[in-house]
């Protein structure tokens, strides 16, 4: 990440800006929505990824220390990611966030248990996403 930010600042124009958008949380819940409620199952289990949020979160701090950029903003905000069954949301996990998140099996029974016979439910992972803006400095 410091290789990154590094090169990042050395090909941005003089004043430049970096956006900062990632993920901020290592235990985004899992729950099951239907139109009269939301109910939690558990939450995903993002710690083998909580390292890598660390190591981003010093090696921003680190670059604004040297005075390479400077902060001009920071809001967090929600975000949800939506699926009909409860089987496409664990493929979907299992396939595109392997390398740092586990949906636990007790959370999967859970969000079934959660489920009505008939009921028209979605399923929801929802965490909360960091924007910061930064602004390059000599």
């Amino acid at each position: 990440m410091v290789h990154a930010l590094q090169e990042g600042w050395r090909v941005l124009a003089p004043a430049g800006q970096l956006i900062d958008m990632r993920p901020q949380s290592a235990r985004p819940t899992v729950e099951v929505v239907d139109e009269r409620a939301v109910v939690v199952a558990g939450q995903v289990d993002e710690s083998a990824g909580a390292s890598d949020y660390e190591a981003a979160d010093r090696a921003m701090a680190a670059m604004v220390a040297q005075g390479r950029f400077a902060k001009q903003r920071e809001k967090r905000f929600p975000f949800s990611y939506y699926w009909p069954t409860v089987e496409q949301m664990q493929a979907y996990i299992e396939e595109a966030w392997s390398d740092f998140a586990v949906l636990p099996e007790q959370v999967v029974q859970r969000a079934r248990e959660l489920t009505p016979g008939g009921a028209t439910v979605r399923y929801r992972v929802r965490e909360t996403i960091l924007i910061a803006d930064y602004r390059k400095q000599r």
